[in-house]
């Protein structure tokens, strides 16, 4: 559907939701009169019209069934739902339907590999780094030894 003719179908009526960069409005389809949502992604590249796309086809049936029709208007792209009542995110209501969090699961799905911690060590093997030596210190470097500086232990001094 294109811009000119999503604005023939559907008055915008009030903003219910901000998400992720996708805001949720309360519509009137003007044909029916019935009130469904719009939630539009400003400023969409393809490539997140594509993620939004294949995280639609993974919802159920049931869900999939609520989801009217799709646009893309001049300013972005829309998602025509039915009246999803008490919504407050439509990318979460996504998630919570796909089992998707945090965009791991959505990579996971797609098959790729989860992403895997990265140690970063500094110094001798087993010897903790300058970071984890000033905590251990109780927050204070003596910056004038070296530019990596050795850490100087020190307390507070005893409040009134």
């Amino acid at each position: 559907m294109s811009g000119n003719d999503f604005d023939h179908r559907y008055r915008l009526l009030k903003i219910v939701g901000r998400a992720d960069g996708m805001r949720t409005h309360n519509a009137q389809e003007l044909t029916t009169g019935r009130v469904v949502m719009v939630h539009v992604m400003d400023d969409a590249g393809p490539d997140a019209v594509e993620v939004l796309g294949r995280q639609l086809a993974r919802l159920p049936d049931a869900d999939k069934a609520r989801v009217l029709e799709t646009a893309t208007l001049p300013a972005g792209y829309a998602v025509v739902t039915e009246f999803l009542p008490g919504l407050q995110s439509f990318p979460a209501w996504i998630a919570e339907r796909t089992g998707a969090r945090d965009g791991v699961a959505d990579a996971v799905a797609e098959g790729a590999e989860p992403p895997q911690a990265v140690e970063f060590r500094s110094g001798s093997p087993g010897a903790p780094g300058e970071f984890t030596r000033l905590f251990m210190a109780g927050g204070r470097v003596n910056l004038e030894t070296s530019p990596s500086a050795d850490v100087v232990a020190s307390r507070p001094a005893a409040l009134p």
